[in-house]
């Protein structure tokens, strides 16, 4: 794994969405997973419970990856950019940024769409998640993607990177 591929913005979003993609019987990447977060990163998942009562689960980087772990080995699961939002100001910057969910890795068959709403901090060498906030909603929702831009080299994040 090359630190320097978070030197930018668009290196350290193709990894988030890259390192959780993947087919199933392979593990994700979790040391590049750690990599993209400062330790003391916060996430963030808006879900539903009971009658669609919203809730928060609140975690850091470990208690995500124990949450996912099971199933994203056992899955194939890719994730995918759709568009992006993206305002910054000297070494922060907030990224909005609608994906979709889907069991096939060119995306033919979404399972849901969402947001990551990220807080991004620049150390003067790279970029780190300092906070990430999501929600996933359904195959419906529609995003206002003529309005959003997002390079072609953004979209080539969608598979696992492999640890040795």
């Amino acid at each position: 794994m090359a630190l320097d591929e978070f030197a930018d913005l668009d290196g350290l979003i193709a990894a988030l969405y890259g390192t959780v993609s993947g087919p199933a019987g392979e593990e994700p990447d979790w040391e590049r997973e750690r990599s993209l977060y400062l330790p003391e990163a916060l996430l963030v998942r808006a879900t539903q419970v009971d009658a669609g009562t919203p809730r928060a689960a609140v975690m850091d980087v470990e208690a995500f990856i124990q949450s996912g772990r099971e199933y994203l080995r056992d899955n194939d699961f890719y994730e995918r950019e759709l568009a992006r939002r993206t305002f910054r100001f000297g070494r922060l910057a907030h990224v909005l940024s609608t994906y979709e969910t889907s069991s096939d890795p060119e995306g033919a068959l979404a399972i849901a769409r969402g947001v990551h709403s990220l807080q991004l901090y620049n150390d003067g060498s790279r970029w780190w998640i300092v906070s990430a906030v999501w929600d996933t909603g359904q195959r419906t929702i529609r995003f206002p993607r003529s309005s959003w831009r997002i390079s072609a080299s953004d979209r080539s994040g969608t598979s696992r990177s492999r640890g040795t």
